[in-house]
């Protein structure tokens, strides 16, 4: 269930939320149109929103299941969640919007296993980007929305919670420490991607290799700890540090690039975007009659900038693409909040309240001197 409305906005994470939405729209707007991905913090634009997606997702969803430790009822509320806003935009976009947009006829574009293979395929995780004469001519050709691969992985650190959280539970310091090294190592991989790590970082999990997840998986670990180690209660003097410490080691990654500047940058970026997210100064009262839009704003957005190229055979600055993509996202995010998504949320199965999981000790005493922070909202 969601907290009552007081605790569901004492933070600024449907805010932040939206923001790194709307980051990935703009950071696409360059590679759509075929020119490089803007960088930033040794990453990109586009590649930094969904870090802070992920490693929200991995702070809410380790909160989660610590407090509800029933699997059919986690399931269920993930599920309810990420599905129903997907299965209309993979639907939406494979039976209505194809056949418009293609350059087949509507019998040979539904005659094709093309467009029965990205349906199917992408209802049950398994991204496919390509349908049968869509997009075929673009910049970015035969990608049709490909923002939706990152969801496999998202899936795979879902099921993943369910064996660190009881792993912190009854190990916290060797699996704190553990968790930790294996996020750095991730990026580390990532980045060196050494000749005899290939044959496992090509490995195919469900819908995505590996090597393309190791990316993202560590801000989501980063988010299991957060919630785990009592970081979201730290003290207003320890905020300023460690967000001072952030921005330096960001600035350092974006002015003094190297090979490993998104491994500098991936921990504080990840850090930063939680305490700011759970600070509750950043909030817009706006979006508490909008709602939280921030998923169907993700879901739409790569469809609606290959759809305005489209219509302007590429005559489209990228800044004049973020500009007019924007907007159209959000409206459909908006829509997708309040005729789908918040409607299946109020199918998701009650919590059983039990005591709050144990909790790794380390430095951060939310009684020295600063204000703990009110519980985020468990998506």
């Amino acid at each position: 269930m969601d907290r009552e409305p007081a605790l569901r906005h004492a933070n600024s994470l449907d805010l932040l939320r939206l923001v790194a939405a709307s980051a990935v729209i703009v950071g696409h707007s360059w590679p759509i149109l075929g020119f490089p991905d803007p960088p930033l913090f040794g990453g990109t634009v586009n590649g930094l929103g969904v870090f802070a997606f992920f490693a929200i997702s991995g702070y809410l969803i380790t909160k989660s299941w610590s407090a509800d430790p029933s699997l059919s009822r986690f399931w269920a509320k993930r599920a309810l969640r990420i599905m129903p806003a997907l299965c209309v935009v993979v639907l939406f976009v494979g039976l209505v919007a194809g056949p418009m947009l293609s350059s087949l006829p509507a019998r040979a574009y539904f005659a094709s296993g093309e467009t029965w293979s990205y349906v199917g395929l992408n209802l049950i995780l398994w991204t496919v980007h390509k349908l049968p004469g869509v997009f075929a001519t673009l910049p970015c050709p035969d990608k049709v929305n490909a923002s939706i691969w990152t969801l496999p992985i998202e899936v795979t650190m879902y099921a993943a919670t369910l064996v660190m959280v009881p792993a912190l539970v009854r190990f916290p310091k060797a699996a704190g420490t553990f968790i930790l090294v294996l996020a750095l190592g991730g990026v580390l991989v990532y980045l060196r991607h050494p000749w005899s790590l290939r044959p496992i970082s090509d490995m195919q999990l469900y819908g995505f290799r590996l090597y393309d997840g190791l990316t993202y998986m560590p801000c989501y670990l980063i988010g299991t700890l957060f919630a785990f180690t009592g970081a979201d209660r730290m003290s207003r003097r320890q905020k300023i540090v460690v967000v001072s410490a952030s921005i330096v080691a960001l600035l350092y990654a974006q002015f003094v690039p190297n090979r490993y500047s998104l491994l500098i940058a991936i921990v504080p970026f990840s850090i930063l975007t939680l305490v700011v997210g759970l600070s509750g100064r950043f909030k817009l009262p706006l979006l508490r009659r909008i709602g939280d839009i921030s998923y169907g704003t993700y879901l739409w957005g790569f469809f609606v900038q290959q759809v305005i190229v489209w219509a302007v055979d590429g005559a489209i600055t990228p800044l004049a693409l973020a500009a007019a993509s924007l907007p159209v996202s959000w409206l459909l995010g908006a829509l997708s909040w309040h005729l789908i998504e918040q409607p299946a949320l109020r199918w998701k199965p009650g919590t059983v309240p039990r005591l709050a999981p144990q909790q790794i000790e380390v430095a951060f005493d939310a009684t020295a001197g600063g204000t703990p922070v009110p519980a985020a909202r468990v998506a």
